[in-house]
Formats: C-alpha cells, structure tokens, sequence
C-alpha cells in the first residue's frame, strides 16, 4: 500500500476532492474510534491493512482538529499525529510532522524529534527540506558536527543542493550575530568546501579569522577568494590591509595583482593609491586617482564623491602641487558644496601658504555652518585670522577648537604661536612643550622650544607617561561600558573574538561594490 502524505489527493488523477472528503473523515474518525468509542470485535469488511489506514487517517483528522480548535503545538495534537505515524509508518511526512511537533512542545522532546526526522529521511532522502530540519535540531543542541553531517549527507543525497546550502547559510548568520564566532566559521568552512563557488564564503572567512586574531588563516582564506576564478576585489583589499603595517610592499604587489585580476575596478585602484601615498610615492598615488577619475567619470559616467576628491586633492597638496591640488578641491566644490571637509581643507591649505584669505574665510565659515563647533574647523579659522594678523580673534577662536579638540599637537601648537605674537611668552612656552609632549616628532615645535632652552628630553618622557595614562583611561571606559550594558569586563587573556564589519563597509564610498550573495 502507498504510504499515505496528508494533503496528497488518493482519488484517481485529475479529479476534484468534492464536498464529500469531510463527510468521509467523519465516518472513518468514528469507525476508526480513535480510543474514543468502546469498539466490538472487528466485522468491519475492510483489510486488515486497510483497518490500518483507516486508523492512521483518523488519527491524522484528530490531530487536525486540535489544532485549529487548540493550538498549532497542541500536545494532544501531537500524540494523535504520533499515533498516525506508528500506524502508518512508511508516510515519511507524518514522521515529518511529528519532529516539528515533538520539537515544539512546551518541554520539547528531543530524541523523539530525532527518531522522526532521521525516519523521514529514510523515507524520503531526496527530501531537502528534510535534511536541513534535522541539522537545525542537532544545531539547538549544540551539536555541530552532528548537524553539518546531515548535511553533508542531504548533499549527496537530497535533490536541491541549493536549499542545503542556504540552510548552512542560515546558521552562518545566526551565529555571527549570536557572536558565535567559532560556530559560525565552522558553518563557513562546511560551505567553503561544498560550494560551487566557494569564494564569499572564503571572503567571510578571512573576517571571522581577523576577529580570531588568527592572521595567518585570515591571509589564507582572502587569499584562496583573491586567487578564485572570478576574484573578490575586495579579498585583495582585505589582503592588502593585513599586510599593510608590517608589509607594506607586500600590500602594494597585493593590490597591483588585484588591479590586473580585475582590471580597471575603482575600489582596488582607490585602495592602491591610498597605499601609494602612505608611502610617499605619490607621483604613482597621483597618477592612479587621475585614472579613477578617468574611470567613473568619463567610462561610467558618473560623478567622483567628494571623499575622494578629498584623498585626491589631500595627496596633490603632500606632494607640494598646489595649484594642481586646489584645482580638484575647486572642483569637488563645485559639484558638492556642502562637502564640508574639503572646504575646511582647501582653506587651511590657503591659510598654511597665507594665500587667498578672505575666500579661506568664506570657506571654512560655510564649513563651519554645515558642522557647528567642528574643532578642526575652528582651529583653520582661529589660523586665518592668525596668518590675517587678528590675534585676539585667532586666540578666541583657537581656544574654542581646544575646547573641542582637547590635547590636540597641531592646535597647541597654534596655541602657542599666537600667544608669542601678543607677547605672552610664557603661554607660548607651555603650549609649545604640551604640543611636543603629544607629539615629538614635530620639528617646528622642537625648534620653537629649543630657542628657549627648555629639556626636550624631559617632555619626551612625559608624553610616554601621557600616552600610557590615556591608554588606562580609555580601558577604564571600556570596562565601565561593558558593566552599563551588562557584560563582563575583557580578561587580561586575549580577547574573546569579535565579528568584523563587512566587507563593503570598507570599500571607496564612490561605488558600492556589486552584491554577490552565497
């Protein structure tokens, strides 16, 4: 006999289950009994294996009716489906249903949940949907490697490869936000090593492992989606910035073989210029932003953000191509006026050369409009008005920038230059040394302090007992945080691993790259 699979019409192909269908439950709930009725020796014409079905059937109706006049989980809908199953246990759906119910319960029963499902997938192995419920089960108990074997059989057996994967894939980002970070890696590696195309999945892996702190699994996972078929750009980023602090021309090659990978992508050219010019290379930085420029304006035919005319025009300036510089800053106001940053940066630019004063006013005054009591911006106003000779209007301005911006080098060292010039020397020598203190390697302040004979070496020796004091503080802050929000505060062990921000929250903000979800 064919195993009955409720909701699967049993007529014969095409026809209409009529208005009789209810009428029929009825009479085999009540011949059945169901434990219901006191029931005489069975004269019933039908089979034994008919009796079966008919007993199964109206197990099946009863659990029906508890649960729409109970609740979906009803127990008693629970035990009446049971019973169905031991009746008719060739019906891979009714042990189906009988997991999802014996997990649901209000005291869920696990290992009758398990026998049930693993009997539906005897039943029924083509049924994807099957497998991922059973590793979804193993899962809330914690049982990983039980789980991702499932699946791994529902690969080899289940008809949509698809839908096991994205069951996996569900995990993954269950985990991460659970801060299961160890769980979830082991869920990517599953996906890595059973995916057609493994290469985000290997994306997603070298974040996991930066929150690890494993570095060197980190530089192997980006590196296996960089080297894929169809590279990631964003792997030869992620790669480039592993490498960036201790390899910096590794990080360059890095991107150079990503530019050639992927041939004209802004992000990778963006990242390679960046780079460039953090190594002071900046005649390759510049001719890399002018070929991005190139790229989304004249290609693409769209517009270049005001961030990167902002890097652009920021390495022009360190490169001393002034002229060149405010040309790109120019333009970028043209086309954004409200880029606030970049009227601030092309003032102070005009302020530090003392040239173009009253347009650097007008500048860093609309800046200052769109980004109220901004400190950075007040200090380029309080040095406008220094490099303008107005040297009360300079101190009033710089002492408010402080105000904002506390232990700032750049602003006591303003600070101190503006004190000099209303005679103030003492002022000047205090805010000179608090600068060199935050900062020895400024040459200019050594200088100015070196003229007044004070011991630098002194003020070396204070900055290091500054830095280590703003660095307890700053741990003080995060422990108090952590109590607020009822966490622990972090052990002297490493700490526990923290999921990374994705990856294209990391890319040029002139394009957002193309999604290319697993």
């Amino acid at each position: 006999m064919e195993p009955v699979i409720p909701g699967v019409n049993r007529s014969r192909p095409g026809r209409k289950v009529g208005p009789a269908l209810p009428l029929l439950v009825s009479v085999l709930f009540l011949s059945a009994g169901c434990g219901t009725l006191r029931q005489e020796p069975d004269q019933s014409i039908l089979t034994r294996e008919e009796r079966r079905f008919a007993d199964a059937l109206a197990h099946y109706a009863q659990g029906l009716i508890h649960q729409k006049e109970l609740d979906e989980n009803a127990p008693e809908a629970f035990e009446s489906f049971k019973r169905a199953a031991e009746l008719d246990p060739d019906n891979y759906a009714l042990h189906s249903a009988v997991g999802m119910l014996a997990r649901h319960q209000e005291e869920p029963d696990v290992k009758t949940a398990l026998a049930h499902y693993t009997k539906a997938i005897e039943l029924a192995p083509t049924r994807s949907l099957l497998y991922i419920a059973l590793a979804e089960l193993h899962f809330h108990q914690k049982q990983d490697e039980a789980a991702l074997e499932v699946l791994r059989t529902g690969l080899e057996k289940a008809r949509s490869r698809t839908l096991i994967l994205a069951g996996a894939y569900r995990y993954v980002r269950m985990f991460i936000a659970d801060r299961s970070v160890e769980r979830a890696v082991k869920c990517l590696e599953f996906l890595a090593n059973h995916s057609e195309q493994p290469r985000r999945y290997h994306h997603l892996l070298g974040h996991l492992y930066i929150g690890l702190d494993n570095r060197e699994q980190a530089i192997h996972h980006y590196t296996m989606a960089a080297e894929a078929e169809k590279p990631l750009a964003e792997s030869f980023i992620a790669l480039a910035g592993l490498y960036a602090e201790d390899q910096p021309a590794e990080a360059i090659a890095t991107l150079i073989r990503g530019s050639e990978r992927v041939p004209d992508n802004p992000h990778i050219l963006f990242a390679l210029a960046q780079f460039y010019s953090a190594e002071d290379k900046f005649d390759e930085a510049i001719a890399i932003f002018a070929k991005i420029k190139n790229l989304i304006q004249d290609v693409q035919q769209q517009t270049l953000t005001a961030e990167v005319y902002l890097q652009y025009g920021a390495t022009c300036e360190r490169a001393r191509r002034h002229e060149e510089a405010e040309k790109i800053f120019e333009e970028c106001i043209e086309l954004h006026p409200d880029a606030h940053r970049v009227l601030n940066y092309l003032a102070y630019m005009w302020a530090e050369e003392g040239v173009n004063l009253d347009k650097a006013h007008a500048y860093v005054t609309r800046a200052l409009a769109l980004k109220s009591g901004d400190g950075a911006y007040l200090d380029t106003l309080g040095w406008i008005y220094y490099k303008q000779k107005r040297y009360r209007l300079a101190l009033k301005m710089i002492q408010k920038a402080a105000e904002a911006i506390p232990d700032d080098p750049v602003i006591c060292d303003h600070m101190g230059d503006v004190y000099r010039e209303l005679g103030e020397h003492e002022d000047a020598i205090k805010y000179w040394s608090q600068s060199y203190r935050l900062d020895s390697t400024s040459k200019t302040v050594e200088a100015k302090l070196s003229k007044h004979g004070v011991n630098l070496e002194k003020l070396r020796k204070e900055g290091e007992e500054l830095k280590k004091a703003a660095e307890a503080k700053r741990k003080k802050e995060e422990e108090a945080e952590s109590v607020l929000h009822g966490e622990p505060p972090p052990a002297e062990e490493p700490p526990a691993a923290t999921v990374p921000p994705p990856a294209d929250t990391n890319a040029p903000p002139f394009l957002q790259p193309p999604t290319d979800n697993p």
